[in-house]
């Protein structure tokens, strides 16, 4: 594979352009991928939820 660029001519509405043709080349550097944290497991939300053993009721004047 070499790293020369090719000239061509082109046709668009009769009107002739030359474009310059340039070789891609592969990225020299492998970074790795930043993947995003997984998401939490629903027990895993489980414990992060404060527990609530009963909700408060209006009987008992909650508002």
């Amino acid at each position: 594979m070499t790293n020369t660029a090719v000239k061509e001519k082109v046709r668009v509405n009769d009107t002739e352009f030359e474009i310059t043709l340039k070789p891609v080349l592969p990225q020299t550097e492998n970074d790795p991928m930043v993947l995003d944290q997984p998401l939490p497991t629903p027990d895993e939300l489980l414990e992060r939820v404060p527990s609530i053993e009963r909700l408060p009721r209006w009987e008992d004047g909650a508002r």
